[in-house]
């Protein structure tokens, strides 16, 4: 899938004067020192790296080709895995600064100070590795209330059609309309907020009809965690794409306890092709260790509305929690088996960093 997060920065900060470029290593199929001469031919001044902690090795072989390439560029990583590790990250001499949180107002004020020669190791919402070694911590960057300021991605810098998923129409793009989550599941490495912020509906299907009216885009993936919150958006959105005549298909991730058949039967006039829903486990049991906060009931009325509805679905399982026995496996698997699904993906659980199944794992 295209970098959202890399895309959305440049062009907040091209908006604000600033020339970018943007390389996606991932979809080109190529390795770092095959970017050399491209990095070198741009010899930026700043290189902004995004990362996850699986994907981490990679992205240490990419600044430290971007510290021999370009040895005066000052190297910013940011990303889910800064937010976690910012200070371990720093010890790579590879590396300046660290981002934590949102990016794009820290980004902006980074390219402020070394457009006009400025100190930046003093710079809210980062860490920076000193000359010496040391990692200095900075204030946290207060989270911004107003997220419709930020503009939408750049997406003329990303080519839609290198990307590929099997089971979406192409070429395709993705989105984001909300920050934030105000569930806590055991297993989320996700930005936990008891206040969303939201994208105002307008400008989401501004993006909608961009991208289809200038690139042909014929579905788009809403990364929201839960994008089916609150009736009236829901309703004022579907309005919205239909007033405006958008073909454009769309697919969504919701939670099945936000699920009705009004919500449905709206965002299926609109386009909705497929729903994504977190089942995880196949007894109240087992879903209470985790801290999901849905039922057994709860699931199958959510997947039966949908099915009713002509909306394809896809079930999310996870196979291993804390504490779940053979016989659990058993039935999630029988459950899975009666929910009448389009698809169902199976994982392993896994404590991934600064979730509560990885405190328990400690």
């Amino acid at each position: 899938f295209p970098s959202l997060s890399l895309a959305g920065l440049a062009a907040y900060v091209r908006k604000n004067g600033y020339p970018v470029e943007l390389i996606d290593l991932h979809v080109e199929n190529i390795y770092p020192k095959d970017a050399t001469s491209r990095v070198s031919d741009y010899d930026p001044h700043i290189v902004a790296l995004t990362a996850k902690t699986l994907g981490w090795p990679a992205v240490i072989e990419i600044a430290q080709m971007v510290r021999a390439t370009c040895p005066k560029a000052l190297i910013v990583i940011g990303g889910p895995h800064l937010s976690i590790y910012p200070k371990e990250s720093l010890s790579w001499e590879c590396f300046d600064l660290a981002v934590v949180g949102d990016g794009e107002d820290t980004f902006l004020e980074i390219c402020d100070r070394i457009d006009t020669g400025s100190e930046w190791t003093d710079i809210l919402g980062t860490y920076a590795r000193l000359p010496s070694g040391d990692v200095v911590k900075n204030p946290p960057r207060p989270l911004s209330k107003d997220i419709n300021k930020y503009p939408m991605t750049a997406w003329d810098l990303v080519n839609v059609s290198n990307y590929h998923c099997l089971t979406l129409l192409k070429p395709f793009a993705t989105m984001v309309t909300t920050r934030g989550c105000p569930w806590h599941c055991g297993y989320c490495s996700q930005v936990y907020s008891e206040k969303l912020r939201f994208r105002d509906v307008g400008l989401v299907v501004d993006e909608m009809e961009y991208l289809e009216k200038y690139h042909g885009v014929r579905e788009i993936v809403f990364f929201d965690e839960t994008f089916t919150i609150g009736k009236r958006r829901m309703r004022a959105f579907s309005e919205e794409v239909l007033r405006r005549n958008l073909t454009v298909k769309f697919n969504i991730r919701a939670r099945v306890d936000t699920i009705d058949r009004e919500t449905v039967k709206l965002l299926k006039r609109a386009g909705l092709r497929s729903i994504h829903m977190g089942v995880e486990a196949g007894t109240d049991r087992v879903l209470k260790i985790m801290n999901k906060q849905i039922t057994r009931a709860q699931t199958e009325q959510a997947f039966r509305i949908c099915r009713e509805e002509g909306v394809d679905t896809r079930g999310y399982f996870m196979v291993g929690y804390y504490d779940a026995t053979h016989d659990d496996v058993e039935e999630m698997i029988n459950f899975a088996s009666g929910l009448g699904l389009d698809w169902a993906s199976f994982s392993v659980a896994t404590a991934l960093p600064a979730t509560d199944l990885y405190r328990i794992a400690q």
